[in-house]
């Protein structure tokens, strides 16, 4: 996710990226440690986790979010985002 038109100094303007890994996999609340390419929804557990995220972030106005299509990381970004009026843009490039 992605916060441009950060002032420093009163004069400067910097990108501001946020890197965010997705939640708990239900395999990973399995004892699977990694999913791979392999389309996994969240846990509740990775659910709460991304809500909590979302929360933290509450404050920070985005202006592009990216996300991997699998399911697991774009839930994430959509708990994240919320109420925010703002599309994910979905890269395969991001698998």
């Amino acid at each position: 996710m992605i916060n441009k038109k950060i002032e420093i100094n009163g004069d400067q303007n910097y990108t501001r990226i946020y890197l965010i890994r997705h939640g708990e996999s239900e395999w990973n609340a399995a004892g699977d440690l990694y999913c791979g390419r392999t389309d996994i929804g969240l846990s509740k557990e990775g659910i709460a986790q991304a809500k909590n995220a979302g929360d933290f972030l509450s404050s920070v106005a985005f202006d592009r979010a990216y996300a991997s299509p699998l399911i697991r990381a774009r839930n994430t970004a959509e708990l994240i985002l919320g109420e925010r009026n703002l599309p994910i843009q979905l890269d395969e490039r991001n698998l």
